[in-house]
């Protein structure tokens, strides 16, 4: 199965995408599995997948990195 990414130099895909926003706007790993009717294990494995792709170490620099999209969206 191919995974869909956001745009062409994107590492993530379109769910890895949609976890960590979710988990930047505060929202647990079991809210997160709830709403996107996923496994709280693979919401996990998502957001641990994204963080290598994006060399971040920790949640803060995953919400500075989320920050970041978003003022590149509203500049766009």
């Amino acid at each position: 199965m191919r995974k869909h990414r956001a745009r062409y130099d994107d590492p993530l895909s379109t769910r890895e995408r949609r976890v960590l926003w979710l988990f930047a706007e505060g929202h647990t790993t079991d809210a997160i599995a709830a709403k996107l009717a996923l496994s709280p294990a693979v919401v996990e494995a998502d957001r641990g997948s994204a963080m290598r792709k994006l060399s971040l170490t920790s949640d803060t620099e995953l919400v500075r990195y989320v920050l970041q999209q978003s003022v590149r969206r509203v500049e766009s």
